[in-house]
């Protein structure tokens, strides 16, 4: 007669001869890893997998809150120097166009010297 391990499925019959009904507990698979230890402590299932928290408590929101305002605090640094880098630029593009307008007036002023200059010339050569 073999030795059957207990858990496992065998063939069980009854003093009938017949085969006897099986219970819930002997026809599920029992993985040994997820069972709890009762011996030496309770260690119980795993519930999660990862690195998740299982318990949130107020320290949990408050570092998580704690992180939310540091990528604010640099968004708004980010954002400030953005917008002063903006104004520097819109005020140098103020002087820029004012130096180019002074500097296009005095290239038609010598345009029209140039001009006279030229007539000038003509008329020198014609008589």
């Amino acid at each position: 007669m073999s030795r059957q391990m207990i858990g496992t499925r065998g063939n069980l019959t009854s003093s009938m001869g017949t085969t006897a009904a099986q219970g819930v507990a002997l026809g599920t698979a029992v993985n040994i890893s997820e069972r709890p230890v009762t011996q030496q402590g309770m260690r119980g299932m795993k519930t999660t997998h990862g690195p998740a928290r299982k318990v949130q408590d107020s320290s949990y929101y408050v570092g998580v809150l704690r992180n939310k305002v540091t990528e604010l605090t640099t968004e708004i640094y980010s954002l400030q120097t953005e917008h002063k880098q903006h104004e520097r630029s819109v005020n140098e593009h103020g002087g820029l166009q004012k130096h180019h307008d002074s500097l296009l007036n005095r290239v038609r002023i010598l345009e029209g010297t140039l001009a006279d200059y030229n007539l000038a010339l003509d008329k020198v050569r014609v008589s």
